[in-house]
């Protein structure tokens, strides 16, 4: 099973006032990748989100966190071979987020 890729895309700092960065998801492969989970998580409550856009080419739900929260938890039903979804999210502090990206296809 191919498995989706990511990339934590550099964080842009305002000084004293935002910092501003993204994660990239793709399906590198052919074939649709199943059950896509996506979390983005500051530890020990050093930076939460402010703000979060997602853009992605198949629907998604956001099931926990996102705005005024440490975290966030994206599920995506399918992502199409090639596929993307990009998440920009403003957050208090650069301190780089754990990421977690993950695909079952039930088998």
């Amino acid at each position: 099973m191919n498995e989706p890729y990511f990339t934590l895309l550099p964080p842009y700092d305002i000084p004293g006032v935002i910092v501003v960065s993204g994660l990239l998801v793709e399906n590198r492969g052919e074939h649709a990748l199943r059950n896509i989970r996506v979390h983005v998580e500051y530890e020990d409550a050093s930076s939460h989100i402010h703000h979060i856009q997602i853009v992605a080419d198949d629907e998604y739900i956001l099931r926990g966190g996102g705005t005024g929260s440490t975290f966030a938890t994206l599920r995506l039903r399918s992502l199409r071979g090639g596929g993307r979804l990009i998440m920009y999210f403003a957050a208090t502090a650069p301190v780089a987020p754990r990421v977690a990206v993950t695909a079952w296809d039930g088998a």
